[in-house]
């Protein structure tokens, strides 16, 4: 089973690159290109997360949730110098899409900060005392893994959910009820 802390960093990856994928679809080529190749790959890192119960290249990972951050504010800068090739980017899609990614970005670094520590521990240890085992983690419940990866899914679909209404393919997308057909088309 997948750990909760791996569930939630795949939701909050997950999330992001569907608001990184939906801002590009409807951005300037340039941006079309840069933001819509980081969604695809956040999307691709959560199914892995998720999949595997670990996180590939954790290092490489760190990087590429900072990376996807500095990348909308390196176009949006862009933007004002190339506006046919970069254009406007949809403001807060984009700082929802990297509440996400500093989430990510800091369970990262927390993690790789505590297995440095515990890799020093145990090198000093294992020169002291080469017969002491460590017992292994205790697991969460099934109860508390439910309860977080619901509030989880909670927390990532309501900054999702706005963010995505907010990007241009949100502000085209038929209302909820007609069915494809507007109400001027009806009369």
């Amino acid at each position: 089973m997948t750990s909760l802390g791996n569930v939630l960093l795949a939701f909050a990856a997950l999330g992001a690159g569907l608001v990184y994928t939906a801002v590009g679809a409807g951005s300037a080529p340039v941006s079309a290109v840069v933001l819509v190749a980081i969604g695809l790959l956040a999307m691709v890192w959560a199914v892995l997360v998720l999949a595997r119960d670990r996180v590939p290249a954790s290092r490489v990972s760190l990087g590429a949730a900072v990376g996807a951050i500095l990348a909308w504010v390196v176009l949006a800068a862009l933007g004002g110098i190339v506006p046919e090739a970069v254009g406007g980017l949809p403001l807060v899609p984009l700082l929802a899409s990297s509440v996400m990614l500093l989430y990510v970005a800091i369970v990262l670094a927390i993690r790789f900060r505590a297995e440095q520590q515990q890799s020093a521990q145990t090198d000093a240890s294992d020169h002291r005392h080469p017969e002491v085992t460590r017992s292994p983690a205790r697991g969460t419940s099934a109860g508390r893994f439910l309860l977080g990866v619901t509030a989880g899914g909670f927390i990532v679909a309501a900054l999702t959910t706005p963010a995505l209404a907010l990007t241009n393919a949100g502000e085209h997308a038929v209302p909820h009820g007609t069915h494809g057909f507007s109400e001027h088309a009806r009369h």
